[in-house]
């Protein structure tokens, strides 16, 4: 099976999504492993780990193989690649995203983290067929680039003028995003229904890695506009006539933040009104920087609990706060009734950003995962919320008319 391993701080479970669409549309039956979810040949299977164990991976590549799939795409973490647990796995295509800070408490320092996301590439390079997707507008990404620049199967993407897959003209509304991608001479419209650059960059990224893959380009250019939302991924839970917005995003570190709430400033909200949390037994030094880049893309911070895990949530969170530096914001350590502020308080025109958890359905507390699901919980909140209104609204017209 032709596999596409992707990795990266953020963007690897919607690049493998996108790829594994594409893939699919290109009547080449297609497996997917990542954060979200394994579709094993179209058995789908609650996802353990982003990259599984050794055992498991293997096993579910062989489901994979018996079920008639020709390729897969896969979501390859750094503690993956470090644990030697895609060992032995050809790739077809190694796909680099970006890189930020994350994942400290486990490797220690930047420098170590890069490391172990670079062994990817150094494999895959190790066979002359294999394909290297890198972003070269990313730091780290370019580093990447320098270390193989003689290998024949480097493409890089981005929006920059070096580009091999570029990415012009980008424009974004509520419905999606279009841009024109370049490459080679050639000038195609893509459409997706994903928002945001950070996911031009995820579709340039899909779309270099299914073209290094063996599919033609301009069929994957036009299934781009059929690909899925992804699950808790800037996903909209009101609906579109709602006087406010609300966005879902698994955003749980300051880059994806900072991406997740630059994509709804984009869209021109009146006010952007953020809920976001911490996770507890993570990296402590990211904390700070978490509620730094709320602070400053957000008009309103609210400060909650994400998964504490065995940490006390108010300990979490006062690590957190420690980023903030205007009085502006709120602590709340009750997700739900984080949230139930956040759309209490929103005006028309406004965006609610619920970031942190994305798809996840529940919420860890000391070992305890708990029904949780922020998309569900939105949801509900936003009913009550249009039927509160809408019997103040008829009470206010019986008044008149009683007057009358």
């Amino acid at each position: 099976m032709a596999v596409g391993g992707v990795t990266g701080t953020n963007g690897k479970t919607t690049t493998a999504f996108l790829l594994h669409h594409l893939l699919n549309h290109a009547h080449r039956r297609c497996g997917l492993l990542g954060t979200v979810v394994y579709d094993v040949g179209g058995d789908l299977k609650p996802a353990t780990h982003t990259t599984p164990e050794s055992l498991e991976l293997q096993g579910l590549l062989s489901e994979m193989r018996d079920r008639g799939c020709v390729a897969v795409a896969m979501e390859v973490s750094s503690h993956a690649i470090d644990q030697h647990r895609t060992h032995g796995v050809p790739f077809a295509a190694a796909v680099f995203t970006n890189l930020s800070q994350d994942h400290l408490d486990y490797h220690g320092t930047m420098e170590e983290y890069f490391k172990a996301k670079s062994k990817l590439f150094s494999s895959t390079a190790a066979s002359r067929s294999g394909k290297l997707v890198i972003n070269v507008d990313d730091i780290w990404g370019r580093r990447l680039v320098d270390a193989h620049k003689e290998h024949p199967g480097l493409v890089t993407y981005g929006l920059g003028v070096a580009a091999d897959y570029r990415a012009v003209n980008p424009r974004y509304d509520l419905t999606g995003t279009s841009f024109e991608l370049e490459h080679k001479g050639r000038s195609l419209l893509v459409r997706i229904p994903q928002i945001g650059q950070f996911n031009v960059y995820n579709s340039l990224a899909a779309l270099a890695a299914a073209h290094g893959m063996g599919c033609n380009l301009r069929d994957t250019v036009k299934a781009m506009q059929s690909s899925p939302q992804i699950p808790g991924r800037m996903e909209r839970v009101t609906p579109d006539n709602h006087s406010f917005h609300v966005f879902v995003d698994y955003a749980h570190t300051p880059d994806g933040l900072v991406n997740a709430l630059s994509t709804a400033r984009a869209l021109r909200p009146e006010r952007i009104i953020t809920v976001f949390g911490c996770g507890g037994d993570r990296d402590r030094l990211k904390r700070p920087l978490m509620a730094r880049a709320v602070e400053e893309h957000s008009d309103i911070s609210i400060l909650t609990s994400d998964n504490p895990r065995t940490e006390d949530p108010q300990a979490i969170m006062d690590d957190a706060r420690k980023g903030f530096t205007r009085s502006a914001h709120a602590l709340i350590a009750d997700r739900k009734e984080a949230i139930h502020t956040a759309i209490k308080g929103a005006r028309e025109g406004d965006i609610v950003v619920i970031a942190g958890k994305g798809h996840e359905p529940y919420q860890d507390v000391q070992g305890v995962k708990h029904p949780f699901d922020d998309r569900r919980v939105a949801r509900q909140l936003v009913d009550i919320e249009i039927r509160i209104k809408g019997e103040k609204r008829l009470e206010a017209r019986q008044r008149r008319d009683d007057r009358q």
